[in-house]
């Protein structure tokens, strides 16, 4: 996400207010694919990342670290701003989803 932001200058929330989850979800896979090509690199995505094969299948080329939690653990852990800057998050429904 960082790396999005960055080049477009806009936060994660801004892109999928004027643009929408799916070109967020383009833009994101480029980018992974972009960074796949480096050796010896750490890689953080967000959650949606792992839900595109395209992104899996980029994703090979390394060792993939799945932090799992229950949907209440994950829940509790994001608050105040970090809530704020997932917009899937922002409105009750989707919280409702997570949980």
């Amino acid at each position: 996400d960082d790396v999005i932001e960055k080049s477009l200058g806009a936060s994660v929330s801004q892109i999928f207010e004027e643009n929408g989850e799916a070109i967020f979800r383009d833009i994101e896979t480029k980018v992974l694919q972009e960074l796949s090509q480096y050796a010896r690199s750490v890689i953080s995505t967000g959650g949606g990342a792992v839900l595109s094969r395209e992104n899996w299948g980029n994703m090979r080329h390394g060792i993939v670290i799945w932090l799992n939690g229950t949907p209440e653990t994950l829940a509790a852990r994001i608050q105040g701003q970090e809530k704020e800057n997932r917009p899937l998050l922002k409105e009750e429904e989707g919280e409702a989803e997570l949980v």
